[in-house]
């Protein structure tokens, strides 16, 4: 997954909120898994809406290996081009809805894997953590796959993604106690 932008818990732009909160010792499992879904969502979003017209990728499917590989060559996201095929090749369908389901399915393991990568690097020696994180961590992307899927079928579908919610903005108090700590 060298090639993931969408799933790049290494560059420092990235999950920055949930990689603060999972170095937190305070933190609990839950409220990191939130925020980790959040950005994860948030993330997507905007992936979908930037990266060109995947619902093409539906229709070339069924046409020509020409014109499937123009399609593919015209998308921006390699990684959601690749769940996509994927998810395509292993249902037998071009349904929206079929294939939204199956690419989910494949995106919130890609997630969950990163994260237990990245949660073990952060508490080598506590592994039980690890384990708890990545349970609720599962638990909380699963309820989140409706959202997910209606997001990537309505993609599929060529009609408008909805906007993350507007995160709050930092309190000012939050902001200067930052900036002193540094």
């Amino acid at each position: 997954m060298a090639e993931n932008e969408m799933l790049d818990f290494g560059s420092p732009r990235r999950y920055r909120r949930w990689k603060a909160a999972l170095r937190d010792e305070g933190s609990s499992e839950e409220s990191c898994a939130a925020i980790l879904r959040e950005e994860f969502l948030h993330l997507l979003r905007g992936k979908l809406r930037r990266g060109g017209p995947i619902h093409l990728l539906l229709r070339a499917s069924n046409s020509s290996p020409e014109a499937l590989r123009g399609v593919i060559e015209s998308l921006k996201d390699k990684y959601i081009v690749r769940v996509l095929r994927n998810a395509i090749a292993s249902c037998g369908s071009t349904d929206p809805d079929v294939v939204a389901r199956a690419a989910v399915v494949r995106m919130v393991e890609d997630v969950v894997d990163k994260a237990r990568l990245q949660t073990l690097k952060a508490y080598p020696a506590n592994p039980a953590r690890c384990r708890e994180m990545e349970g609720a961590l599962r638990s909380d992307l699963s309820a989140a796959t409706p959202t997910l899927v209606n997001d990537l079928k309505a993609a599929l579908l060529d009609l408008p993604i909805p906007r993350s919610a507007p995160r709050p903005k930092p309190s000012v108090q939050s902001v200067a106690a930052t900036s002193l700590m540094k």
